[in-house]
């Protein structure tokens, strides 16, 4: 019924604008042309299941990528010629647009930083809030399943692309990586279950899957080409939010932020309106852009603003090299914001509810309100969960013409007061030139009555409007209204929500209330756990609620009692960071900041050497790991792999190595962390045990041949000393094994010698006496030796059927044997790839035969092989 009702929709509006009366062309996307050559397409239908059951008889060779049912859009594979003359022409056709049948994946590259968007923070401060009961897809190609990271945590639906690649791992982890590989491999909500879904088509998933898999959240990091239009995949996007209310599109804003636009409103205004791909201008979906470091919009991230002026991106968050990074922090943000909603307010979110509380909570980037570069702020995950967890947030639905108010009180020393409105809007017309469908309008109505007012931006099509500041006004463009007060005065504030517009029944709305105290700093960087390696630069981040101008004293100390120590005088809050090359020393440390009488703590951290674990033995039964000491008075926990994350083993010990018997400790993953004065480090890097080389105690035995000493150089590669007492060389002689040498292990690497060797097979082993009376040893390694003969062939005589052993001197491979009958005829012809060859030797009558070794017609050796009856 939706779905006839948004169709009739689209054909009423066409009759209106006269378009159902207009040349064929005009229902192409902006820039297309009839006859283009192209293979790929996506369009708005009238009818789904009539259009495909007429493709099937008008173009069999056709194929649909994909389709949104609800909205009538189909991505389509078409020859050109076909496609124009045979498809286009269907009645059922409403809107051609350019198809892709995928997109390319934004950039992305290991070095992310969860403290800028306080994410760190709240892993400390809230650690049940991890996403958990969040389902989270991954739109792109296919992400590895089996990564440790995701592990107990993905869910196989068979709707993945066909290909995997790094990219689509590094989203994922992002969202919901558990850091056990390594600490960096931590992302923001390791809780939440995550499904990959193909972008072939770039059109939604079907309704069912959502259903089915109770998918809350998809991240979308992947772009196209600049297209700025409402194109039929935005439609299909939007039509989701109608048909899932509680679905939450997160796309990245596109890496091309220096592009010009070619086509569109803005055609020819470098630096903006440069989203990459027309499904995001979508409006009930989060954008987002990047940041950089310091806390400024990156100018490689794309800029909106939408093709009809909406603003876009809807907000920022860190990516060291473009946005997919961002998105995917959002996309985990958005995960955690709506566990602390379902756990601690017991609401089951919208959408558009999740939108108004991440942008309520974001900070400013710049100057106060939004802009086109980094939409209505920075990410702050923590400020995120506070909105979230206790202050003010309504929901509701207006008719046309209604109104309604919502009172609530801002307390004294306010700093910065945030009001923000988001509403799921039916989707519009495919190549509408204003997408907004319904309008309402949010006004803030202060105790003495004076009234705010939304941020509106300009939209004029000139460079130096679209970075003009944002100004109070009448938004009649977006779906998102943000209003600002700043040191508010205290007491009761009235929210009004207008119906400006309503093109039929109600529209539902959410709002999300943000305040923030005055006078104070919060860190983001250092927190309890995070990484502080000795010797290496720390970043300490803060936030703060002071005056723009406002300077303080960054100092650490050394605890328990160190004295307070200045890094930097006289330091501009407003910078937000500051770069510390730590002591090359193990101690537990705090920062603080210095505001006047204010004395701002940070949490304590440990800083220590990087640990690294190293697999010394891998036994059958046991397991010998080695470690790097972080201080001669520290402790060790270790850590195994459990069902999904790295779980504390009930292990303190004051050594640097430690035997595990798998009996007890059957994981495949350890790690281990220092405890010193109170403190601990994180978990070290946690290596697939299988997987790091380390033998029983024998990591490798080799036995090379040196025809010009004449002799075997042996040679052992021990993986540990511990608990080795003695070496045994020993040789196959005679029907069993002799001993060549035996020894007490002085070093891992060892060496012997054998100059007593044999024409033919040599064979060799290394046994070793363990202190518990084991018996580890190798497998036996064969040397061949022809002897002063480049060439030998045994056993001789041979009988018929019995296996002959080639030897070749490896200087002359590849070679060609062969083998002549008593009377020179050809029986045998064979190539001989390596030094050792085996043959089974024919049913030959009793005589003598000759063979040759050949290369490139020259005889290398020849002799002559008996045949016994």
């Amino acid at each position: 019924m939706k779905t006839r009702a948004i169709l009739w929709l689209w054909c009423w509006s066409a009759f209106l604008y006269g378009q159902s009366h207009l040349p064929r062309a005009l229902k192409c996307a902006p820039g297309l042309q009839v006859g283009e050559k192209r293979e790929y397409f996506t369009l708005t239908v009238g009818d789904v299941h009539a259009f495909e059951r007429r493709l099937a008889l008008e173009a069999p060779q056709a194929r649909v990528l994909s389709r949104y049912e609800p909205a009538g859009v189909i991505a389509l594979y078409c020859p050109p010629e076909t496609f124009w003359r045979r498809v286009a022409v269907l009645p059922e056709v409403l809107v051609v647009d350019r198809g892709h049948a995928e997109a390319w994946e934004e950039r992305a590259v290991p070095g992310h930083d969860l403290s800028l968007n306080h994410i760190y923070a709240v892993h400390r401060q809230y650690p049940d809030l991890d996403g958990r009961g969040v389902v989270v897809s991954v739109k792109e190609w296919r992400f590895d399943s089996a990564d440790v990271d995701l592990r107990g945590r993905v869910l196989l639906t068979g709707r993945s692309a066909p290909k995997a690649t790094d990219h689509a791992t590094f989203m994922a982890t992002l969202i919901a990586g558990a850091g056990t590989s390594a600490p960096q491999a931590r992302g923001v909500a390791r809780g939440a279950q995550v499904l990959s879904s193909s972008f072939v088509g770039l059109l939604p998933d079907a309704d069912e899957d959502y259903k089915t898999w109770q998918v809350a959240i998809q991240n979308h990091s992947y772009g196209s080409n600049i297209e700025n239009y409402y194109s039929p995949g935005a439609l299909a996007y939007d039509m989701t939010t109608m048909e899932h209310p509680e679905l939450l599109h997160v796309f990245s804003a596109g890496n091309l932020g220096y592009e010009t636009p070619t086509v569109g409103g803005y055609a020819g205004v470098q630096g903006w309106a440069n989203l990459t791909g027309s499904y995001k201008m979508a409006k009930n979906v989060l954008l987002v852009g990047v940041m950089d470091r310091d806390g400024f919009p990156d100018y490689l991230g794309s800029a909106g603003p939408a093709h009809d002026g909406r603003l876009k991106p809807d907000l920022v968050a860190y990516g060291p090299n473009g946005t997919s990074e961002a998105a995917a922090l959002v996309s985990g943000a958005a995960a955690v914001v709506r566990q602390c909603l379902q756990e601690q307010r017991q609401m089951q979110p919208t959408s558009d509810l999740l939108r108004a509380i991440l942008l309520a909570a974001c900070d400013e980037v710049d100057k106060p309100g939004p802009d086109y570069r980094s939409g209505h702020g920075n990410l702050n995950l923590r400020r995120a969960i506070e909105v979230a967890r206790q202050q003010p947030l309504w929901q509701g639905a207006l008719a046309h013409g209604q109104r309604v108010e919502h009172i609530f009180n801002v307390p004294a020393g306010t700093h910065r007061l945030r009001a923000v409105l988001c509403w799921n809007d039916p989707p519009a017309i495919p190549l509408a030139p204003k997408a907004l469908v319904n309008d309402l309008d949010l006004t803030l109505i202060a105790p003495d009555g004076q009234v705010w007012h939304p941020w509106v931006l300009s939209t004029f099509a000139k460079a130096d409007s679209l970075s003009q500041p944002a100004r109070r006004g009448i938004d009649t463009l977006n779906n998102t209204e943000a209003i600002d007060v700043y040191a508010p005065a205290p007491g009761a504030y009235t929210l009004r929500v207008s119906a400006r517009a309503i093109s039929s029944g109600k529209q539902r709305f959410a709002i999300a209330v943000c305040t923030e105290a005055a006078g104070r700093l919060e860190w983001k960087s250092p927190s309890t756990g995070e990484q502080a390696i000795s010797g290496e630069a720390l970043r300490p981040r803060w936030q703060h609620s002071y005056p723009a101008d406002t300077r303080g004293v960054l100092q650490w100390r050394a605890l328990p009692d160190g004295p307070w120590t200045t890094l930097k005088d006289s330091l501009l809050l407003r910078r937000g960071g500051w770069v510390w090359v730590l002591p090359t020393t193990t101690t537990v440390a705090q920062v603080r900041m210095v505001v006047g009488n204010d004395h701002w703590l940070s949490d304590t951290i440990l800083i220590a050497p990087l640990l690294r674990l190293k697999v010394d033995v891998h036994c059958s039964d046991s397991t010998l790991l080695r470690w790097n000491a972080a201080h001669p008075n520290a402790r060790y926990r270790l850590w195994g792999l459990g069902s999904h994350y790295m779980e504390p083993l009930p292990l303190l010990i004051p050594d640097t190595s430690i035997v595990l018997y798998k009996d007890r400790f059957p994981q495949t993953h350890f790690a281990v962390s220092a405890l010193f004065n109170g403190a601990e480090t994180l978990p070290s890097p946690a290596p697939a045990i299988a997987e790091q080389g380390a033998g029983c105690y024998l990591n490798a035995f080799l036995a090379l041949l040196e025809r010009e000493r004449q002799r075997v150089a042996l040679q052992l590669h021990l993986s540990s000393l511990y608990g080795v007492e003695e070496v045994f060389w020993e040789k196959w002689r005679a029907g069993s094994w002799q001993l060549l040498r035996r020894e007490a292990p002085l070093s891992l690497r060892m060496e012997a010698e054998d100059y007593e060797i044999s024409q033919g097979t040599n064979t060799y082993r290394v046994r070793l006496r363990m202190a518990n009376g084991a018996t580890p040893t190798t497998a036996p390694v064969h040397v061949y030796y022809t002897g002063p003969a480049p060439a030998l062939v045994y056993p001789n005589p041979a009988r018929a059927t019995q296996a002959l052993t080639l030897l070749l001197a490896s200087e002359h491979l590849p070679a060609q044997w062969r083998l002549y009958d008593p009377l020179g005829r050809l029986l045998v012809e064979k190539p001989v790839e390596d030094a050792h060859a085996t043959w089974l030797l024919p049913y030959l009558s009793p005589g003598l035969y000759t063979w040759v070794f050949t290369r490139e017609s020259q005889v290398l050796a020849r002799g002559f092989l008996k045949v016994k009856p």
